[in-house]
């Protein structure tokens, strides 16, 4: 029996753990980030996403507004008339603006910043005919982050809502359930966010010594203890349900690249093996496909606790997702009622069609992984 078929058969007779009354329901949200390149912005698949994150804007410490990450490709050259005018091919698509900015600390710190800061948000928005913002801070963790962020959140909300455009706003955070705790104020940020980019990978790198997975569903007995005891997709954004924010606006994040190590010892190639320190890489999973799948050499494992894949030749040794590991975090979405699913990011699925499973094969699998699911809303949440 398939993997596929096998969590197929489990979700369908194990009930889900959903705690929110019944009410109201909603499709799912299929959330894409982009960054401009290949494929070109008239190529993003946008019959495949419900909001595409164009990604990213920056910030000018000069004056603290909201700028163009690249103004001579987004503006002089049309890179945000191109991507607003994907609604022309794709009407129902929503097109939203990413912004990240390592002194964003610095801005929320001081209401005037943050006031520059929303005003330019809006004017940046009106002018070009974006659809929703989306903040990508990583990481807040000093108290006076985790105290200023809500504000920061809730200021963006009140000015959206003046307009009265429907814009949505999200966050994207991180899978850490100790940097939840220190640096998020759960409930006021839900309060005010339509919804929630929960970053469902990144939870090993090479700073531990030892090759793994980066995106393992739930927690290894054997193998995850100490630091590493919540180092999974389930507790990480269980955290944030816990801590008070309602499930249909967590959007779970999966990767589309893989974690590369190099190992020590080429008999020692098991989950946990010893690697070098500082010499983890990423690699695209059009890269793994093409480079890794299909060469000789190369043997594929799978985790069968944390329900992800791995495979390694020689010193060489890559955890990643593939079509089946991404079915079961679809699955386990409709378990949990989660609002859906976020990628990072639809430039590295294979959009070609190379490695002959058609084209954009892992975005093709959390839209049929999600097929007619339909979220349960907590009516006692009046935001929209």
């Amino acid at each position: 029996m398939s993997r596929i078929v096998y969590f197929l058969l489990v979700w369908v007779f194990i009930p889900g753990s959903i705690s929110d009354e019944p009410g109201e329901v909603r499709p799912p949200r299929i959330v894409c980030y982009y960054t401009p390149g290949n494929p070109d912005i008239e190529d993003v698949p946008g019959d495949l996403c419900t909001n595409i994150l164009y990604s990213f804007a920056s910030l000018s410490t000069d004056t603290w507004e909201l700028i163009p990450g690249n103004y001579k490709f987004d503006i002089e050259e049309g890179g945000y008339k191109r991507f607003i005018g994907l609604k022309e091919k794709f009407p129902n698509l929503k097109t939203d603006l990413s912004f990240g900015h390592e002194n964003f600390k610095y801005l929320i710190r001081y209401e005037e910043r943050r006031d520059k800061f929303v005003k330019s948000v809006v004017k940046l928005m009106s002018e070009h005919g974006f659809d929703g913002f989306d903040i990508d801070w990583e990481f807040p963790f000093l108290p006076i982050e985790r105290e200023n962020y809500p504000l920061m959140i809730e200021e963006l909300r009140t000015a959206f809502n003046a307009e009265g455009r429907g814009w949505n706003l999200s966050i994207a955070v991180p899978s850490d359930v100790y940097l939840t705790d220190i640096g998020y104020d759960v409930p006021a940020l839900c309060k005010s966010l339509h919804s929630v980019n929960f970053m469902g990978y990144d939870l090993r790198s090479e700073k531990e010594g030892f090759a793994d997975v980066h995106s393992p569903l739930y927690r290894r007995p054997d193998l995850d203890v100490f630091i590493f005891y919540y180092s999974n997709v389930n507790d990480c954004i269980m955290k944030w349900v816990d801590n008070g924010c309602p499930r249909y606006k967590l959007m779970l994040g999966v990767p589309f690249y893989g974690r590369t190590f190099t190992l020590l010892d080429a008999a020692r190639h098991n989950l946990h093996a010893p690697a070098k320190f500082g010499n983890a890489g990423w690699i695209n999973y059009n890269e793994i496909c093409r480079n890794i799948l299909d060469e000789p050499g190369w043997v594929q494992e799978y985790d069968d606790v944390g329900l992800v894949p791995w495979a390694y030749r020689d010193l060489n040794w890559v955890g990643y997702e593939d079509t089946d590991s991404l079915m079961i975090k679809m699955n386990y979405i409709r378990e949990q009622g989660f609002g859906g699913v976020m990628n990072w990011r639809i430039n590295t699925d294979d959009y070609t069609g190379y490695c002959g499973q058609g084209t954009y094969p892992l975005l093709r699998t959390l839209n049929y992984g999600l097929e007619n699911y339909t979220v349960p809303v907590n009516t006692s949440d009046t935001l929209p």
